[in-house]
């Protein structure tokens, strides 16, 4: 990996099949380098995030262009998060959600996401999974 990548080659990576970790600048283009292959792929991307408002904002973005993406948190009221993942349980290798916001805290703490998550992987229906704003790793 080179030491600032360029979204190109993170993107022709993740195309190939490669784990990939991307340290880049905001405004940088960290969002297009899982969303382009995200869309491409078989399956669904799942992205944990710990920003709602950028959550909010991405999926916003992509359903104005056509890409089915959905997100998961805390300011969701519980119909709102049974509808998403009664959607998620019906999501197809191709058709149905393409990208997965979620906050560390619900994929965590929230039993029936775990379990539709580990349903879609037993499925082989994620095709990625990243981790925006990497240091929340660390406190996860």
């Amino acid at each position: 990996m080179v030491a600032t990548p360029r979204p190109v080659e993170v993107i022709d990576m993740i195309m190939r099949g490669r784990d990939v970790f991307a340290l880049m600048p905001t405004g940088g283009g960290k969002s297009l380098c899982y969303q382009l292959p995200a869309w491409c792929c078989p399956g669904l991307a799942i992205i944990i995030s710990p920003l709602i408002s950028l959550m909010e904002d991405q999926v916003r973005s992509m359903t104005q262009i056509g890409v089915d993406a959905v997100f998961l948190n805390s300011s969701q009221s519980t119909t709102e998060k049974n509808i998403i993942l009664s959607r998620l349980d019906s999501t197809k290798c191709h058709g149905g959600v393409k990208l997965l916001y979620i906050t560390p805290e619900t994929l965590h703490w929230n039993n029936h996401v775990y379990d539709i998550v580990s349903s879609l992987y037993k499925k082989k229906l994620i095709s990625m999974f990243v981790v925006d704003e990497a240091h929340c790793v660390s406190d996860w």
